[in-house]
């Protein structure tokens, strides 16, 4: 009868896993805070920028 060799097969280390997890998370979180903060200022200034251009407000600093 002939038997295959197989490696003792290791348990998940889960409190390592789960810490990575909310790290990961967490990074996430706060990249697309970054990207939401990012996004509404482009869309504010482009908003600025038309009401300006209609004569709604009046004409702002264009370098900022």
């Amino acid at each position: 009868m002939t038997t295959a060799y197989m490696p003792r097969q290791k348990r998940p280390t889960t409190a390592r896993s789960i810490r990575l997890i909310e790290e990961i998370a967490t990074a996430v979180d706060n990249y697309a805070d970054d990207q939401l903060i990012s996004s509404n200022a482009a869309v504010n200034k482009l908003l600025r920028d038309r009401l300006a251009d209609l004569g709604y407000m009046p004409e702002t600093d264009k370098a900022s």
